[in-house]
């Protein structure tokens, strides 16, 4: 699909110089935010979607089945400024399948629309954009920087920041902690060309397409290599240097066995150890601030995943970052919490610790299961819906209290997810027993179902962010199933 024809792209780059010359609204790219650079979040939306078409046919495809929709026309924008206007679906994967390495797409005209879950969006800004790669869970920049699969980046590289200084980084926790410096969302402007080792030799990668084309080349089914995308690195001696694959896998395809396998870490096996906490101040929502230190060797990952009891994931953040404080860790309400720290993707890597709990709920020692099995109370000041029976009877209620909880939750959770609310990603839910990690609300509307309860058995806490409250947008952390319907209750009228 990526090799065109020449006759083919002969075609497509006369219909381009005659559509720029012949647009009479001549689109100065400056006045439209886009500059002669690459825009990286529309390039890494182009390189999925195309990743998702992949070879099959324009009529075995249905645009439906990809994360979001264009509304047609929309214009994008070549790497030499020319501008093509794409009317149709049909349009789109040939222009997509015509790129090069010579001649590929950089940006796109704004304001442009899509249809996201049924919803029409209009994107005017390069944060919109940003948004949307972001809700459709497509690879960023920033990930195929910190694992990759087949071919290893030499450092350093330079790094251009959000103020427009070029950073030198050395290493990928260097970059790691970069990232910690720019604003939510940022995606990587990587100052090319970079030099890479690629099956035994280095490699110079003149722009983003060439990386993106590296990258997808990690995966191609055509070259036999269709490798899980997990990061549990293997390093290989490759006769002109060490080189670290993402899996082993990925060095299998590249004709290396296990007798070529050297150790990443002088031999040394990973461990965590000398945890400490620091027990902060206590939260409206019944969490509190905690401060997390520890010390580690030849981990094989920059990042470390924090679990609470029942193993409940609180988040991952980067090793370079340590102390790291979390402002909403979850109290168990038990005498002691619980931690667990491990190294991300290395889950023998570990190590636990208990302290003593603060109670921020001041339930007092009332502990209660954590399924859905709501019963309702007449309060003071109307219907009051608990998760449970014990939940009310923590309150003080009893079995004479409850009434019937029928139509108390009028509301329909598919609908208002991503209009009402936004869910922040990845989130966990329960099912069949199993904790299954969600990174999007297509995922999460398969475990939505409406005649077992009012909304999916997430794993809590969550962070919700609900668009019409009395003070405009707000974002919450929540902590029970309970609170998530209250939420909905009250802001989604």
């Amino acid at each position: 699909m990526r090799y065109l024809k020449f006759l083919l792209v002969t075609f497509f780059f006369s219909i381009l110089v005659f559509n720029s010359c012949q647009d009479d609204n001549y689109i100065d790219l400056n006045d439209d935010g886009f500059t002669a650079q690459e825009s990286i979040s529309l390039q890494t939306i182009i390189n999925q979607i195309s990743n998702q078409i992949g070879d099959q046919s324009v009529s075995n495809i249905n645009p439906e089945s990809l994360c979001f929709q264009f509304v047609y026309p929309f214009q994008l924008i070549y790497n030499n400024e020319n501008i093509i206007t794409i009317n149709s679906f049909n349009g789109l994967v040939e222009v997509l399948e015509s790129q090069n390495s010579v001649h590929y797409i950089t940006g796109i005209k704004m304001p442009f629309q899509v249809i996201l879950n049924n919803v029409t969006q209009t994107i005017s800004t390069e944060s919109e954009l940003i948004a949307l790669l972001e809700s459709c869970d497509f690879t960023s920049i920033n990930d195929d920087v910190v694992n990759t699969f087949c071919f290893d980046i030499v450092f350093p590289i330079y790094v251009t920041s959000e103020n427009g200084q070029n950073v030198a980084i050395d290493d990928v926790q260097a970059f790691l902690a970069f990232l910690n410096t720019q604003t939510n969302g940022y995606q990587a402007e990587i100052v090319f060309p970079i030099t890479v080792m690629y099956q035994g030799t280095t490699v110079s990668i003149a722009n983003l397409y060439a990386f993106n084309e590296l990258v997808d080349s990690c995966n191609d089914s055509d070259e036999g290599c269709a490798c899980p995308e997990y990061y549990s690195p293997v390093c290989i001696d490759t006769g002109n240097g060490v080189v670290e694959f993402g899996n082993m896998c990925f060095a299998e395809c590249e004709g290396y066995t296990q007798d070529d396998v050297v150790s990443c870490n002088n031999g040394f096996d990973c461990e965590v150890f000398n945890l400490e906490v620091t027990v902060g101040d206590c939260n409206a929502d019944d969490t509190y601030e905690l401060t997390i230190d520890f010390n580690y060797n030849n981990a094989e990952n920059a990042l470390f995943d924090v679990y609470a009891r029942d193993n409940v994931h609180v988040g991952t953040y980067p090793l370079a970052q340590l102390p790291i404080t979390i402002s909403n860790f979850p109290d168990s309400e038990l005498n002691h919490d619980y931690i667990r720290i491990s190294i991300n993707d290395t889950p023998d890597c570990y190590t636990v610790l208990e302290w003593e709990s603060p109670n921020c709920g001041g339930n007092d020692g009332c502990v209660c299961p954590a399924i859905y099995a709501p019963v309702c109370v007449q309060g003071p000041n109307g219907i009051i819906t608990f998760e449970n029976a014990c939940h009310a009877e923590c309150e003080g209620y009893s079995q004479a209290d409850f009434i019937d909880c029928q139509n108390t939750n009028s509301f329909n959770f598919g609908s208002l997810l991503g209009t009402c609310f936004t869910i922040a990603y990845p989130v966990q839910v329960m099912h069949e027993g199993a904790v299954i990690t969600i990174n999007s609300n297509g995922d999460l509307l398969q475990y939505y179902f409406p005649n077992v309860a009012p909304v999916p058995n997430l794993v809590y806490p969550i962070v919700v962010t609900f668009a019409n409250t009395p003070t405009g947008s707000q974002t919450f952390t929540l902590n029970s199933q309970q609170a998530f319907i209250n939420h909905i209750n009250e802001f989604c009228e």
